[in-house]
């Protein structure tokens, strides 16, 4: 048995290891009271079972293997890595071991765990939670160096569970709509979540990324109670074991009363302007070019004036701006010269800004969150990272304010994911820019503008039409590409632009503006 480690298994774990025949009084071989732990129903092991090595003291002083009259001996330093009820330990070797042995502090008495000529040993089928305090021990010149100065406590982590958990809910502060957040499944290739109606399972979404853990619920009924379930879709089929025991309920609270925000001054009279200013998702296209009208590409801000009565909308977007490079262009010159009292100004940036690799994409990237006391006079740090609020703040909202107009920040629309994500064809795909979304909200809320969130608005209805329709209902929305041989999945067709058109027009009245009053009746 001298190359064999002897692992007994009791009560369906890991136990003692065989050991040396003479054990020292201070290490004790046999099982420990607790089942189902380390070391649990260990046997004690016979001399016949193992080798035959005499315990030393580190004091005293001993013949080493080559007949040496001493040696120093210095307990290895001990590492560990957490696993699942596992832990493994590591240690540094020692110079002239035969063997190691691990062992454990348990019941006021060091016992062995396993004997090794290796430096690391996996202690697993551990109790979650449980601390333990290892030390490791070597055989040198046949004999047992007793010190446990160098014991350190390891506690395994608990094991996943194998469905979504619920982490937090998150409600609106303003309307009846909430946030849960989950943890992660591995191997998950998707996420759903399905709603209990009277006994029946109604699903709510199916489209969830496998990198998303979290999902913004749609308007429920106020003042209710719903039966919920989170599954993960895995090797192409969903997990929908034991349904009933995974449920969670939430309980949408009553709508407040709205808010009513005085976003304008109380002199402002709309003049029946409205500027526009974004990038290609919301710009002109001219339709006197043939390849314009091969693709069928439109920009929202095209539809915006159908929305209105008597409203006048000067669409100074361009494709390829962002809050940093638009300044350059001679839009931006024609909207400082031509904005003025009584004015609206909608800006929507974040498509472009999130391009920050300037090899490919110079004069383009900006950052949201950073610091604005870090930042110079042209919103830069020190590391060349422009930011894209302090941009958006200096370069466009004061300005446009300090001539009499009225703000309107809106979040960039969802793009689509393609033929290139063969498991999410057709959903919304706005990962890149949710952080440049969120910032704009921020600023809103700081400063006292209103934001229109089409962000959240036209991954909700993306949504929606991939759960009704699949890939192909959300392809309804967009133009051709480039080559004219297969779907854009940034640019909108005609039916997209007047979709997103007519949700911004319709926050306007949401948000209390005096356009509002200009809207036209469906």
């Amino acid at each position: 048995m001298r190359n064999n480690v002897l692992k007994h298994i009791a009560a369906g774990v890991l136990v003692a290891v065989a050991v040396t025949g003479n054990i020292s009084a201070g290490i004790q071989a046999g099982s420990l009271s607790a089942g189902n732990d380390l070391l649990a129903g260990a046997e004690e092991e016979s001399e016949t079972d193992c080798e035959p090595a005499d315990p030393v003291s580190v004091d005293d002083s001993s013949s080493g293997s080559d007949g040496s009259d001493s040696q120093t001996y210095t307990a290895p330093t001990i590492y560990s890595e957490n696993g699942i009820k596992v832990v493994r330990i590591t240690w540094d070797a020692v110079e002239g071991a035969e063997r190691y042995a691990v062992v454990a502090f348990e019941d006021d008495k060091w016992r062995f765990v396993a004997k090794t000529e290796d430096t690391s040993y996996d202690l697993d089928r551990l109790i979650a939670g449980k601390e333990y305090k290892i030390a490791v021990i070597t055989l040198i010149g046949g004999k047992w160096y007793e010190d446990h100065s160098n014991a350190i406590n390891v506690t395994p982590d608990a094991a996943a569970s194998p469905y979504p958990t619920v982490t937090g809910i998150d409600f609106s502060e303003e309307n009846d709509r909430f946030r849960l957040n989950w943890s992660a499944i591995e191997g998950s290739e998707r996420y759903g979540i399905a709603v209990d109606l009277d006994g029946r399972w109604k699903v709510v979404t199916q489209s969830i990324p496998e990198d998303r853990t979290y999902f913004d619920s749609p308007k429920f009924k106020e003042a209710q109670t719903y039966k919920l379930v989170i599954c993960a879709k895995i090797d192409g089929k969903w997990d929908v074991r034991d349904l009933n025991s995974r449920t969670f309920e939430v309980t949408v609270e009553p709508e407040p009363a709205p808010v009513v925000h005085n976003y304008e001054a109380e002199d402002f009279q709309f003049s029946g302007n409205v500027y526009v200013i974004g990038d290609s998702s919301i710009c002109t296209y001219d339709y006197s070019k043939e390849h314009i009208r091969k693709r069928g590409v439109f920009g929202w801000g095209m539809m915006l004036a159908n929305e209105f009565n008597g409203v006048k909308i000067i669409n100074l977007g361009r494709g390829g701006a962002s809050a940093r490079n638009y300044v350059k262009m001679y839009s931006y010159r024609v909207l400082r010269q031509s904005i003025g009292k009584g004015d609206y100004l909608f800006i929507q940036f974040g498509h472009n800004d999130e391009k920050v690799d300037e090899t490919r994409y110079p004069g383009y990237g900006t950052y949201p969150g950073l610091d604005f006391s870090t930042l110079d006079d042209e919103g830069k740090n020190a590391d060349g990272q422009y930011s894209f609020e302090w941009l958006l703040l200096n370069l466009y909202i004061r300005g446009a304010k300090a001539r009499g107009a009225t703000v309107v920040l809106v979040t960039p629309i969802t793009r689509r994911y393609g033929d290139d994500f063969p498991d999410k064809v057709g959903m919304p795909r706005y990962e890149e820019h949710e952080k440049y979304a969120a910032a704009i909200i921020a600023l809103g809320k700081q400063y006292n503008i209103p934001v229109i969130d089409l962000t959240a608005k036209t991954v909700a209805y993306y949504n929606e039409l991939y759960n009704e329709g699949g890939a192909a209902a959300t392809a309804s929305l967009h133009c051709k590409n480039l080559n004219l041989n297969g779907i854009d999945n940034s640019h909108l067709n005609a039916k997209g632009a007047t979709i997103i058109a007519d949700m911004a027009a319709k926050e306007t009245k949401t948000l209390n503006l005096k356009i509002a009053e200009r809207l036209r009746e469906d």
